[in-house]
């Protein structure tokens, strides 16, 4: 099956236009958790005290599901 990872990088979509083969969902979702760890390690921590990371896969039309990865530096009291 040809899966689609739309892509969110915190502002706006990138819609994937060429899709991957996957033989399962469930590998399709591997993909976008790697995706999605990919994604953290660029662009983390240079991108801020916040980041909203998601990838929605879509099999041809049908929107199948959406992997959300959100980071948050929290600050505590300095010494």
């Amino acid at each position: 099956m040809r899966y689609y990872f739309d892509i969110f990088n915190g502002s706006v979509w990138a819609r994937d236009d060429f899709g991957m083969d996957c033989p399962s969902e469930r590998l399709a979702r591997q993909q976008a958790i790697m995706a999605l760890l990919d994604m953290a390690r660029e662009e983390l921590p240079g991108n801020g005290e916040v980041a909203d990371f998601r990838i929605r896969v879509r099999e041809g039309k049908a929107h199948r599901f959406t992997a959300k990865l959100n980071f948050e530096l929290v600050m505590l009291g300095r010494p």
